[in-house]
Formats: C-alpha cells, structure tokens, sequence
C-alpha cells in the first residue's frame, strides 16, 4: 500500500491524467492494496499458530488437575439420581454395592427411601447385601416401611429381609410403618415365615435358639390375665405392640389368648405380636 506522502506527491501528475489514465492508475493501485492486504493475513495466521503451539506445549508440560471421589460416592450419588446405565456400569467394574458413606447409607437404603424400584432390582441381583445396617442399624426394610413403600416392602421380603431386626432405637421395620397396607403386608409375612409359632412359646426355632427360656403356663398363673388379643401366636423382640393397643406388662401366649406371667430374671420384657385372625 502506497504511503500517505508518496500519495500526496503523485496528484498534481495525476491531475494531469486523462479519465482512461486516472483509471487505470486506480485498479494498479487497488491490486497493490489487496496483493499487501494477503500478505499482512498470512504473517498473522502464522504468529497466532505458534502462540497456539507453544500455549499447547507448556501445557502438556503441566500436570493435569482433576477431581477424583471414591467409588462409594459416585455409586450413591448415581443411585440417588437413579441412572440405572451408570450404576450397571460401576456394578459391572467392580465396585461393591455394599459400599457407604460416612453415615453407614448404603446405595439399597437409598433407593428404597426414593421408592426406585428398577434400582432397588438390579442392585439386589448385584449381590447387595437385604439386610445391610447403617449407623444407626437401620435395614432397607426399615427404610421402605417407614415411607409406606409397599411394593419394595414385598420385593425386600421376598429377598429374606429380617422382618424382626431392630435398629439403635429398639424399633422393628414393623413399629415404624405408618400405612395400613403395608402393615398388613408385614404382619402377614412374619406368620407366613414361621417368626410366629403357636405351637413354642419363643415363636419357633429363631426365639429358641436366641431368647431365654420362659416358664411353662399353669391354670393358676395362667388365669391371671384377662386376654385382651384374640389369637395373639407369638412372641416379638422389644418394641412391637399388640394390635389391640401397646400392653404394660410381659405377656405369654398360651393357646389363643394372651396372659400376663412372670419371666426369668435377666429376660428381655416383651410384647406379642397379634394378628386377629379369629374369635377369641
């Protein structure tokens, strides 16, 4: 491009020009406008390119910095969204889903509190533990019972849930459930599972080997009560309360009702569990 002097210094010549020769002139130096204009473009394109070179060499040179958490909250943090690809993804890498965060929640906790049925499926075929405790020694049972879950109710039971497990604060899946049909749905599987049995004064084999031994009924103490519940079947660790209303005192089933009698020393006071099944 042609200098603002050497521009100047040129016009009394071209003052002098024929319109043809002013013309002419024009396109010559438009054609050295452009022809410069190029060549400036291509300097630049080639000085950003390298900036752009040495900008990607002196970060290759740095670390790279990212941000990496344990598989424990990735696995929850998945599950609490959940990303059922994701989660199969990390049960199929490797990663337990038995893992906890600090409070002892585990991925099956949280999905049956969220009422997210496919997740809860799929990690209990992962091999996740149905009776898995948090710090407070809540199940997923609890868990699915106290939000009224009826549907993972039956799928945990299904699955062997402890239906008598009890957490810190002395309470059953069974004492925290608020709905109606899921009461039920628990009542019914505790006596369908035998952890009430009529004929053991302990409820069967579980009360047997894990409870002290109570005292044979007799007609005289047996009397003593009046027998509120009607076909009361069995015993309960502390905490239940019968269906007729939470009782006062130690109760022992003999036959279809429900007596007061004293236990051994050192026994763990209880209360029956009483399902109504019949007249009494």
């Amino acid at each position: 491009m042609a200098e603002h002097l050497e521009l100047l210094a040129e016009m009394p010549m071209v003052g002098r020009m024929s319109t043809q020769e002013r013309l002419k002139h024009a396109q010559k130096r438009r054609a050295q406008q452009v022809k410069m204009w190029a060549q400036a473009e291509k300097e630049a394109q080639g000085k950003k390119g390298h900036r752009e070179r040495l900008r990607k060499e002196a970060a290759s040179d740095r670390p790279q910095k990212r941000v990496l958490f344990p598989p424990s909250v990735t696995l929850l943090e998945a599950a609490a969204r959940n990303d059922l690809e994701e989660v199969r993804y990390f049960l199929e890498s490797g990663v337990s889903p038995d893992l906890a965060n600090e409070d002892g929640l585990t991925a099956l906790h949280q999905s049956c509190i969220d009422d997210f049925r496919e997740m809860v499926q799929q990690l209990l075929e992962a091999g996740a533990k149905v009776n898995a405790r948090d710090s407070e020694s809540w199940t997923p049972l609890h868990a699915a019972a106290t939000c009224g879950h009826l549907h993972l109710v039956e799928l945990l039971i299904a699955r062997g849930a402890d239906l008598l497990a009890v957490n810190t604060d002395g309470n059953m899946p069974y004492d925290l459930c608020e709905d109606e049909q899921t009461l039920d749905c628990l009542e019914t599987a505790m006596a369908n599972r035998g952890e009430c049995d009529p004929t053991s004064p302990l409820g069967g084999a579980r009360g047997a080997s894990s409870e002290p031994t109570a005292p044979q009924a007799s007609p005289r103490t047996a009397s003593r009560g009046p027998g509120p519940c009607r076909s009361c079947t069995c015993w309960t660790t502390s905490g239940a309360s019968c269906r007729q209303g939470p009782t006062s005192t130690p109760l022992w089933t003999t036959g279809p009702r429900c007596y007061t009698l004293p236990l051994p020393t050192g026994s763990v006071r209880r209360r029956p569990c009483c399902w109504n099944t019949g007249p009494a």
